[in-house]
């Protein structure tokens, strides 16, 4: 059982394309958040605009391409000291200016239980600690400031739905582990502003960019906008804006639906297997076997060979593989499947002797297991030649 976890583990951190296609279907990589006053007089401060921006864009130039800018205003006859804290999930990607100034900060491990006003059900169950960058504002009373706090925000992956899953055929082929599947991509933003400000918020202003291939989904209803073509890009890519008066949601929820990308042609090689004849003939080890695959919907074709030098067997085969019918869940559609099917088989060796062959077997991991049963009821002298193997081999 330890063995099975630990090529597991293996498996599933094969590369960030097999993510998509053989990881766990749902994970949280990081959740970033507003701006927070746990010290000091800063829940006094009034938010009068802030401005997110959340460019998720993997090929966006700026090591820290989201940006949370708080415009905000001290409307108490007294000077404001706080230190304030920001939610992030990549510290070493943050970086905070007041006023256009860097100002330092200071990274915490937040727990949720000190934020005296977080309820349970608004924060995501797998997540009970925050990374933070604090850092410390002083406000003169009537006067504005600007804080901008630049970061990068990690995706999670949310592949719950039926539509990222592969088909049986692909979802058995590694190549398609390395084809550009990033299934659905997942973003979090907790919008905490509204509970820490007591002096009251009054916009918000949401920006969200995306790349040109990718579907939005999200729990806020945003409004696609035209691209200003005064800006270069390197890839086309697509925007999102809307106002609100209010903060609207606790927790901002973004998904970006990637369309599903794989081959349709791939290879099957054979380590070993073995042949048991029913007329006598000595048991033969396939040493070798190889064959191109043709893949479609739940449909396999396949052209190959497969020969045991020592007792000088070589078959070219024909094969035809049915699999489960409908969408295979793109995890356990890796883990496991069933499958069955027969062809054609012609052996050069005993005078090119044409045959058939009907098998069924499984795939756990990368490796399929079959069980076949060979005849040639055309031989020459008129006898019937048949048998019964077993073979493994992994597609590629």
């Amino acid at each position: 059982m330890r063995r099975f976890v630990v090529i597991m583990l293996i498996l599933t951190g094969l590369s960030p394309y097999a993510r998509a296609n053989i990881a766990a279907p749902f994970g949280i990589t990081g959740v970033a958040g507003d701006i927070l006053s746990l010290k000091g007089d800063g829940e006094k401060l009034r938010i009068e605009k802030e401005i997110l921006v959340l460019d998720l864009r993997e090929n966006a130039s700026d090591p820290e391409p989201c940006s949370a800018t708080y415009r905000i205003v001290n409307p108490e006859n007294t000077p404001v000291k706080s230190d304030l804290i920001f939610l992030s999930p990549e510290a070493h990607r943050i970086s905070i200016s007041i006023d256009g100034q860097a100002v330092s900060s200071v990274t915490k491990i937040i727990d949720i239980n000190e934020i005296p006003w977080a309820r349970e059900d608004e924060f995501p169950r797998e997540i009970r600690t925050y990374t933070a960058e604090q850092f410390s504002l002083e406000c003169p009373p009537g006067e504005r400031k600007s804080i901008e706090v630049r970061f990068r925000l990690s995706p999670g992956w949310h592949n719950m739905s039926g539509r990222t899953g592969p088909t049986a055929p692909q979802a058995a082929h590694l190549l398609n582990l390395f084809r550009d599947d990033r299934g659905t991509q997942w973003y979090v933003y907790d919008l905490f502003a509204s509970h820490t400000f007591k002096g009251g918020f009054s916009e918000l202003e949401l920006i969200v960019k995306t790349p040109g291939n990718a579907t939005l989904l999200s729990n806020l209803d945003l409004m696609e906008r035209p691209v200003p073509a005064d800006i270069p890009s390197e890839k086309p890519y697509r925007l999102y804006a809307e106002t609100f008066d209010e903060i609207p949601v606790e927790l901002l929820d973004i998904k970006l639906m990637y369309p599903v990308e794989y081959n349709f042609l791939g290879v099957t090689a054979g380590y070993y297997g073995c042949h048991f004849p029913f007329d006598g003939r000595p048991v033969q080890w396939l040493t070798f076997s190889g064959s191109i695959d043709l893949y479609f919907l739940n449909h396999q074709l396949s052209c190959g060979i497969e020969g045991d030098p020592v007792n000088k067997a070589f078959n070219l085969c024909f094969l035809y593989t049915m699999y489960p019918p409908g969408k295979s869940d793109s995890f356990f559609g890796y883990l496991i499947d069933i499958r069955g099917g027969g062809g054609v088989l012609i052996d050069y060796v005993n005078d090119e002797s044409i045959g058939f062959r009907i098998f069924a077997g499984l795939k756990f991991l990368v490796v399929t297991y079959e069980l076949y049963y060979d005849f040639y009821p055309f031989i020459d002298d008129g006898s019937f030649r048949h048998g019964v193997g077993v073979r493994t081999s992994m597609a590629f």
